[in-house]
């Protein structure tokens, strides 16, 4: 019945509330390396988990792009980038903060030659 489903996924998310205890186990390593090759194996084929747009967004962090900035905010960087490589790029503000940085602080980068974005923005976050 309904209310004995009702029941059940609250007793489901109680269950699932208690710490887990013990050690952690993880597969071997070989496992561990099957699944990464088998992942990258479909992802070749076309076949992968991603979205279209998951997919094209990958596929613009490969974009090369000029990085020369002198104490600008870190969101008008960020739009600069995200013009150069056609692609949306959209801050985490909750983790900036937590980190104590801002929008608004100041970036200071200059290389003399183009990077993919997702180097940049690896240097920069």
């Amino acid at each position: 019945s309904k209310s004995d489903g009702f029941l059940d996924v609250i007793e489901d998310a109680e269950a699932s509330s208690a710490p887990f205890v013990g050690p952690i186990e993880f597969p071997e390593t070989h496992d561990w390396e099957d699944l990464t090759k088998s992942r990258a194996r479909l992802a070749a084929e076309g076949r992968s988990e991603m979205s279209p747009a998951e997919i094209k967004i990958k596929s613009k962090l490969t974009n090369q792009i000029e990085a020369k900035y002198r104490d600008q905010p870190l969101a008008e960087v960020l739009d600069d980038l995200a013009r150069q490589a056609d692609v949306p790029i959209h801050l985490d503000l909750v983790g900036l903060e937590s980190e104590s940085v801002g929008t608004d602080t100041p970036v200071t980068i200059s290389l003399d030659q183009s990077i993919s974005l997702k180097s940049a923005l690896k240097l920069l976050l």
